[in-house]
């Protein structure tokens, strides 16, 4: 590791598989972090900016996306990217699991019949 790499050790990236030298991930440190968010935008802001555009978004009934439609939204669209970066297949496979089994057993009452409801609006609420 040169000079410009030493800092905290935050984490390190590992291959899955030992490819040799072209396989080679460097140690993330804080110094590698500033310089990679000074160069562009963080994960986080990029997930904010674009978190306020939707929450500010209405659809034609009038509705703004809720945190389940956004939860809803983020797990499809983790599915549809991972034909482009397979390298989130396997999370995306496991959020939609968590979110598919939400919406399947969540919206029952304890009798397994009676779909819980908003009393204000009447539709459907998470559990």
């Amino acid at each position: 590791m040169d000079d410009s790499d030493k800092g905290t050790q935050l984490g390190t990236a590992q291959p899955e598989k030992d490819t040799g030298k072209a396989g080679f991930v460097r140690q993330l440190t804080e110094i590698v972090v500033e310089k990679v968010d000074a160069a562009v935008e963080s994960p986080n802001n990029r997930a904010l900016r674009i978190h306020e555009i939707l929450r500010n978004s209405i659809d034609s009934t009038g509705r703004t996306p809720n945190d389940w439609d956004m939860i809803c939204f983020s797990v499809e669209f983790l599915g549809l990217m991972s034909h482009t970066y397979p390298w989130l297949e396997q999370v995306a496979k496991e959020a939609s699991k968590l979110v598919y089994t939400a919406h399947y057993h969540g919206y029952f009452s304890e009798d397994n019949e009676t779909i819980k409801r908003d009393t204000e609006s009447g539709r459907k609420v998470f559990l």
